[in-house]
């Protein structure tokens, strides 16, 4: 048998031609108005004899009472004879066509209910782009067999060659929920999906589905696009002790945190280390931002610490305006661990550990000194606050010039930008610290030195140098092991004349 449409040669027995894909209709498909026409016609092809016979019978009756007809009895019969051989004849047309009828419908009920039959005129039409048609089959396929996870990417697909999107993505949607779809399933819908928002830079749309998901494997697979709730490595409630809050997320990106109750943003502290809470009623605010700029959901929590906190340190100077250098001090330490801070904030692990006498700054300061141990739990901070006003002929600017000028009257450097050499791009560099007061000696201004080497990185050298707040003389600055001070002067020779 060959296909009526190629022509190619087939089996007797094939219903499908697998070379172009066309359907071999020994009958025609399910057509329930045929069926009703064929029906209608038989039932009245029926009616009509049975009418004419009965019409027949009645005229014969008759004929047989009647004298002028008797002669013609013979002929009658005959006639009766062949009426009765054409209603066996209508009534075996009838029973054929009905035999005919059922046999159409039985064998289109089959296409009707069957799976199979349904995906392989579907798969013909998608070859042959008749979208429209392969949609009306793949449905009627899933009607069949509801769990066919397979058809239903069948079905997204005919409704993407037909150019229906959102009808694509809705069915790539419907797989990633049904709990009947595979991991390799999964993972081919999300791929899709994720590639179509990417596409359109939707990463909103990306970070919800995945946020859906409990699949691990998806999650982990598409993290950088997920934007998870931060983790609190303390539950809120009540404490007796400090507790170092902990901030995580399985994203990608930054967590911005709050202790005033705001909510989060990028502006807001960027978490780095645990947050040291320490003090009643303190709430806690986070959000995880990746590097698509998604917020998660924020988290807050609250923690209510109260600890019987350590007296404040004895601090050597107390708060107020001086006039001449200070060395700020911590009495009576015992072997406690001092922390401060120059911003305001309360001392914590992170803080400055105290090690000796502070110079202290000139202009505004403001200090907070603190006992923390080793779990950091934090005593009374004792806060100071300090106005150094200091009549100076010498500005720190101008002594930090000097120091670089008497260096290069020293070789050790041969421009004012501190470079060793032409050839080099290492550097030292002079910068002011604080002010002392040196005993006899007057008051100075301290200048650290640091190398740079070619690649930026800078690390102090040790040495120190000291300029005259009154007048411009510069010396070596030595420190011995209790933080007294002794100076050297360096002196600047003057270019020879010619």
């Amino acid at each position: 048998m060959k296909c009526p449409n190629c022509g190619e040669d087939m089996p007797d027995d094939s219903w499908y031609c697998e070379k172009c894909g066309c359907d071999i209709h020994i009958v025609p498909d399910y057509d329930l108005e045929l069926e009703s026409n064929i029906l209608e016609s038989i039932e009245y092809i029926a009616a009509d004899v049975r009418s004419g016979q009965a019409s027949q019978d009645q005229a014969d009756k008759e004929s047989k009472n009647t004298p002028e007809n008797c002669h013609t009895n013979g002929t009658i019969a005959g006639t009766k004879q062949k009426q009765k051989y054409i209603v066996k004849i209508a009534y075996g047309v009838c029973c054929l066509g009905l035999i005919l009828a059922f046999v159409v419908t039985g064998i289109s009920l089959g296409h009707y209910y069957s799976y199979d039959y349904q995906i392989q005129r579907a798969v013909s039409c998608m070859s042959k782009e008749q979208y429209t048609e392969a949609i009306t089959y793949y449905l009627r396929a899933l009607e069949l067999e509801k769990t066919d996870v397979e058809v239903v990417f069948l079905l997204a697909e005919a409704y993407l060659q037909k150019g229906n999107k959102i009808e694509y993505e809705y069915l790539l949607r419907e797989i990633i929920r049904n709990s009947s779809s595979s991991q390799e399933q999964l993972d081919r819908a999300y791929g899709k999906l994720i590639a179509i928002y990417k596409a359109r830079e939707e990463y909103d749309a990306i970070n919800e589905i995945l946020l859906l998901s409990e699949n691990t494997a998806i999650r982990t697979a598409y993290q950088t696009y997920l934007a998870a709730s931060p983790r609190f490595s303390y539950e809120e409630g009540d404490y007796d002790k400090a507790v170092p809050l902990k901030l995580s997320s399985d994203t990608i990106g930054r967590i911005y945190y709050t202790t005033d109750g705001s909510d989060p943003d990028i502006n807001s502290s960027l978490y780095t280390a645990p947050i040291l809470i320490d003090s009643p009623n303190t709430v806690i605010k986070a959000v995880a931002v990746n590097e698509y700029g998604i917020y998660s959901e924020i988290v807050t929590k609250t923690y209510n610490v109260k600890i019987d906190m350590e007296e404040a340190p004895k601090i050597s100077v107390i708060s107020g305006t001086y006039y001449m250098p200070m060395m700020i001090e911590v009495l009576e330490a015992d072997g406690r661990d001092v922390y401060y801070t120059t911003d305001g904030t309360q001392p914590n692990l992170h803080s400055n550990l105290y090690t000796g006498p502070i110079p202290m700054p000139l202009g505004r300061s403001i200090y907070n000194f603190a006992y923390v141990d080793e779990s950091g739990n934090r005593g009374l901070a004792a806060e100071r606050r300090y106005y150094l006003k200091l009549e100076t002929a010498v500005s720190i600017e101008e002594a930090q010039a000097l120091v670089v000028e008497c260096m290069m009257m020293q070789q050790k450097i041969y421009n004012a930008e501190g470079k060793i050499s032409t050839s080099s791009s290492a550097s030292y560099l002079y910068e002011y610290q604080y002010v002392i007061s040196i005993k006899e000696q007057g008051n100075f201004y301290v200048i650290a030195e640091s190398f740079m080497d070619g690649k930026g990185v800078k690390n102090k050298t040790g040495s120190y140098y000291a300029v005259s707040v009154n007048e411009k003389r510069c010396f070596k600055l030595s420190i011995d092991g209790n933080n007294n001070y002794s100076i050297v002067e360096i002196l600047i020779d003057s270019p020879q004349e010619g």
